[in-house]
């Protein structure tokens, strides 16, 4: 019996999972997936997470956007995508932080020539 891999359904991977706009009231996690897949983000205060926001829409290049989070405060998250086949994966658990109102967002740090690191 020869079996057929290529026709066999397998679970999308998940890549690149990043924050690409994070202001004090919302933020844009991104990621690719290799086949085409739905977006869910769950997150929170914990690992727990307790909130998701989820995109129905089948696509390898994923944005979802977390609104109303409260500046100055650390969420977790992960990301999961689930093909046409019902076969899902999970990123694991990230964290980011909000910034306070009129600063700049946290982490964003550049080394000197002198081996110290300042603020951008």
């Amino acid at each position: 019996m020869v079996l057929n891999t290529a026709l066999s359904p397998i679970m999308p991977v998940i890549s690149s999972v990043t924050i690409t706009r994070l202001i004090g009231e919302s933020a844009v996690i991104s990621w690719t997936t290799d086949q085409a897949a739905n977006s869910l983000v769950e997150y929170g205060g914990t690992a727990a997470y307790g909130k998701l926001v989820s995109e129905a829409t089948f696509t390898t290049n994923h944005r979802v956007l977390l609104a109303n989070l409260v500046p100055g405060s650390n969420y977790h998250f992960r990301v999961t995508s689930m093909n046409q086949y019902g076969l899902s994966a999970s990123s694991g658990d990230s964290l980011f932080a909000t910034p306070v109102f009129g600063s700049r967002p946290s982490g964003l740090r550049q080394r000197n020539g002198h081996g110290g690191r300042r603020e951008l």
